[in-house]
């Protein structure tokens, strides 16, 4: 995985990144000041290609603008960085075994869960794996 991170971050011209890969479930990349980045092992895990992508680079992104402003979405759109291409992360995944729909949460607050499409459904829980 760390040789596909470096990989990734030489796509985006950045020669000797000094990364590091955590099990962050809430943060799927952190950049600092002292252009050092940590990136979710969670989250690089259940992105494609093209969203991991999209979170280096989104990452990258905060080397120009340290926030997530209007001129944050600037500097992504000129580095075309497809924010919409990553997957958020999340503890949990619904999954619909009829219908297939699928969906996201972080905090389990019912027992049962019901699909949004089938409506009486009853949808599979799948915990994500550090």
């Amino acid at each position: 995985m760390r040789q596909e991170v470096r990989k990734i971050f030489l796509e985006f011209g950045i020669q000797n990144p000094v990364f590091k890969l955590n099990n962050n479930y809430n943060k799927i990349g952190l950049c600092y000041n002292n252009n050092t980045f940590e990136i979710s092992r969670i989250s690089f895990r259940y992105n494609n290609h093209q969203g991991r992508m999209a979170l280096i680079g989104h990452e990258i992104a905060h080397l120009k603008q340290f926030n997530h402003s209007k001129k944050f979405k600037e500097v992504c759109d000129k580095m075309e960085i497809n924010e919409k291409e990553m997957l958020p992360m999340s503890r949990y995944i619904l999954f619909c075994p009829r219908c297939k729909y699928w969906g996201r949460l972080n905090v389990l607050k019912k027992t049962k869960y019901y699909c949004k499409h089938c409506k009486e459904q009853e949808v599979m829980v799948y915990q994500h794996k550090k």
